[in-house]
């Protein structure tokens, strides 16, 4: 997949080939996303365009605002999910490039003449250029001087509500894992390097793989968690501890994932990059009198999320 960093390099990429792009920022690339993504996928096969994603570093209302909102994807997890998902090639912009260009200039020189788009897909709800206030229907028809065939996707609900990168934040900061899960139509993850620990659940006969919590990435409640991830090329179920371990031990002061995964006999993944997906939440994070009952819980945790990973892994994996 070709990544492009700026209007400056597709000028000296020279495209001649038409384009089907989709527009948007894709965070979390739920449903929603997926419905735009694909289609311009589609319409670049049929009808032999490159398929591209245009898209931001920045989330243009954070841009604005100078605040930071917790991201659903790290941007490697976003551009693994659209290579995955069959796109060609990806334009990342710097926002800050593109938020004065007028949406006359944005559809005829960037999209037209740089991009050679012939098809383009955009979510029911986009708004662009300067000050963002052209839509979709403004869109088709500056898209239509220039020779752009535009179609806005109809919105995906889920509980009689529009599918949202918002509504999958509140949905994952309350801990409701399974409601995010069904709007991303993907399993919530956690992508990070695994590093060493205390080594003390190897002593129990519970080994964990320790991550540090990503920055910027939205945070879960602290607690206990169902969860999956391919070792060795096969799906393990693991119980995941997320926060800063107040235990018997000692507090992290850092925000860590703790997973163990019962059945697993493989290798030590130690620096190793681990995708770890969360199917459920089983109970908030806890003190405990001594190790002796927190190994017990350990058990009691990893038989609930046995039975988790047997409910809903399917929708997934």
């Amino acid at each position: 997949m070709e990544i492009v960093n700026s209007l400056e390099e597709i000028k000296k990429a020279d495209i001649t080939k038409k384009s089907a792009l989709a527009l948007g920022y894709f965070d979390g690339i739920h449903r929603g996303h997926r419905a735009v993504i694909q289609d311009a996928v589609q319409q670049g096969i049929s009808r032999g365009y490159t398929s591209t994603v245009f898209t931001m570093i920045q989330r243009p209302r954070d841009y604005f605002s100078g605040e930071q909102t917790p991201r659903l994807l790290t941007l490697p997890q976003k551009l693994s999910l659209l290579e995955q998902l069959g796109v060609e090639r990806v334009v990342l912009i710097d926002f800050e490039s593109i938020c004065d260009i007028s949406a006359e200039d944005f559809v005829a020189e960037v999209l037209g003449k740089l991009l050679h788009t012939g098809y383009l897909s955009c979510g029911f709800n986009y708004h662009f250029g300067k000050g963002g206030t052209a839509d979709g229907e403004t869109m088709k028809k500056l898209g239509a001087a220039c020779g752009i065939e535009v179609s806005a996707k109809e919105r995906i609900e889920y509980g009689g509500q529009p599918v949202s990168s918002s509504r999958i934040r509140a949905c994952v900061g309350e801990g409701d894992i399974v409601s995010a899960n069904t709007m991303l139509g993907r399993a919530f993850s956690i992508e990070a390097p695994v590093t060493h620990g205390q080594k003390l659940g190897r002593q129990w006969g519970t080994p964990t793989a320790n991550q540090q919590y990503p920055d910027g990435l939205i945070l879960p409640p602290f607690g206990v968690y169902a969860s999956y991830a391919v070792l060795d090329n096969e799906v393990q179920f693991g119980v995941t501890n997320i926060g800063v371990r107040p235990t018997v031990v000692r507090n992290s002061d850092t925000v860590l994932a703790e997973t163990w995964f019962p059945d697993y006999r493989g290798n030590d993944f130690y620096l190793h990059t681990l995708d770890l997906h969360l199917l459920d939440r089983i109970r908030a994070e806890r003190k405990f009198l001594d190790t002796e009952q927190l190994k017990e819980q350990i058990y009691r945790d990893a038989s609930a999320a046995r039975q988790i990973f047997s409910l809903r892994s399917s929708s997934f994996v």
